[in-house]
């Protein structure tokens, strides 16, 4: 495994970061900030997101309006309107708005509250350097996932689209639908069902998430009109088993991405990740699923 991996990471996850800070009044594109880094944009959002804690826009509207309290109490003469412009706002009534959601105040009554010591409180300063935050994550990383790359053959699939939160019970509805299909032309074998979650939920609308349930499909078998078919991209792939409990499918994404790719030598490759299922957590007496998790991989 590379030793200088996770420092790799720790430097590309800061120049985004830096580039955030550097482009508060552009409110740069999540393309632009993966560039910027780089990383490719196709699961940039969520690998920010299990390294930093918070989804790409939620850093960059905190870190707006902690700047817009730092220049409030330190610069005390400049107007509210001209500190909304530069920090990229549309407006003074937007920036109050937003100013007071974060803060329970006005702009002006923080100005005010802070005008005689000059000081912002602690937990609005500047945030730390962005390579200790980072470093700080990473090193609460642990190393017993049992990970594997391997390359894998193109997959052929017959599926069906769910639109709305992977957790409701539409997502299991489609996979009985998928299996009675399946039973029915005598191709239903239980482990040769997928599913491919499209959508970071942390950061897509519920009701705007994509899940794919899948039924892999063999050479030479057509399913006919009606049922979509696409295929998963030969490549190579992090391949994580492992069981979920209480329904939680979004913890091993999130263990795969903080605490084993920084260090793995490897970097998410443009492509969709999706699950293999090998038992049904539906049938199961303690409701445990035992899955393997797949993310397109390409060396450091």
């Amino acid at each position: 495994m590379p030793m200088h991996s996770d420092a790799e990471y720790k430097h590309r996850i800061c120049r985004a970061i830096d580039f955030i800070n550097a482009n508060l009044s552009t409110s740069p594109t999540v393309a632009e900030i993966a560039a910027a880094a780089p990383f490719s944009v196709f699961h940039f959002q969520r690998l920010f997101h299990a390294i930093v804690g918070e989804t790409v826009a939620d850093f960059t509207r905190r870190i707006r309006l902690e700047t817009a309290a730092r220049h409030l109490v330190f610069r005390p003469h400049e107007d509210i309107t001209s500190l909304a412009m530069e920090l990229g706002y549309s407006s003074s009534q937007n920036f109050a708005k937003a100013f007071r959601k974060h803060f329970d105040v006005s702009p002006t009554e923080y100005r005010q509250r802070h005008a005689d010591s000059r000081e912002v409180p602690r937990d609005e300063q500047e945030t730390p350097d962005s390579a200790q935050m980072i470093s700080a994550s990473l090193e609460s990383s642990t190393s017993d996932l049992n990970v594997i790359v391997r390359s894998l053959p193109e997959v052929r699939i017959a599926y069906r689209r769910h639109f709305g939160s992977y957790n409701d019970r539409g997502v299991q509805a489609t996979f009985d639908e998928l299996q009675r299909w399946a039973a029915a032309r005598q191709l239903h074998v239980d482990d040769r069902y997928l599913g491919i979650p499209w959508d970071d939920s942390d950061i897509t609308p519920n009701d705007k998430c994509r899940f794919d349930v899948c039924l892999q499909l063999d050479d030479g078998i057509w399913p006919g009109a009606g049922m979509n078919t696409q295929s998963i991209p030969a490549g190579r792939y992090a391949i994580f088993r492992c069981d979920v409990i209480q329904h939680d499918f979004d913890l091993p994404w999130t263990r795969l991405m903080r605490h084993w790719l920084p260090r793995s030598g490897y970097l998410p490759a443009d492509g969709p990740r999706f699950e293999r299922y090998f038992s049904d957590g539906q049938l199961t007496p303690d409701g445990r699923w035992d899955i393997e998790i797949c993310l397109p991989v390409v060396p450091l």
